[in-house]
């Protein structure tokens, strides 16, 4: 069981992972996922970042989701969020230098986040279905790049929209699960 971090600054979710401490705490070896959880008394946050390219291509091009539950007594819930498959044209070719690697890196993420059609939603109280990207209603998720084109995701989820704000304590049990599509097969032979 880890932790979430009381949050000790703001946090702007704007798709850089800037507002966060180094290194990001928590790891995925399945997803190649770099992640971090912090909260106030209103939200809880969430960034995710990825450096690995191959695992980067396959979250964009397969689709992902991230699922918050909880079996606590009267707080129950199942929350989830995912991330649409995005089929982008050129993969990333990388280049003679890092320069090269870094431009390329940061085109594809910025294609990415132009092509995203939005977001799924399901289990929120709010009763909410879709969310469109840097959309700054009460969910609010953004996609962007750091210094070192790391694809990041940057996600807020009012507590409130998990539980009746009458039962939030701030020390709820909640359980994260993160699941990567499986990459479909090309048509055609091969």
């Amino acid at each position: 069981v880890s932790r979430s971090r009381w949050k000790t600054q703001d946090i702007r979710v704007d798709g850089n992972d800037k507002d966060w401490g180094k290194p990001l705490n928590f790891f995925d070896s399945g997803s190649g996922l770099w992640y971090a959880i912090s909260n106030d008394n209103q939200n809880l946050y969430m960034v995710f970042s990825v450096s690995d390219q191959m695992k980067m291509r396959k979250l964009i091009r397969s689709g992902w989701s991230i699922e918050l539950t909880s079996k606590e007594k009267k707080r129950k819930f199942n929350a989830m969020l995912s991330f649409p498959a995005v089929m982008m044209g050129k993969g990333f070719q990388p280049g003679t230098n890092e320069m090269e690697n870094r431009a390329e890196g940061n085109l594809m993420i910025k294609n990415y986040e132009s092509q995203m059609p939005g977001l799924t939603l399901k289990g929120f109280l709010s009763g909410q279905s879709e969310l469109k990207l840097n959309d700054h209603k009460d969910i609010q998720v953004a996609i962007g790049a750091d210094s070192e084109q790391n694809l990041i995701y940057e996600i807020a989820v009012p507590l409130k929209d998990l539980m009746p704000e009458t039962l939030i304590q701030k020390d709820e049990l909640i359980t994260l699960n993160v699941n990567v599509n499986a990459m479909t097969r090309p048509s055609g032979g091969g």
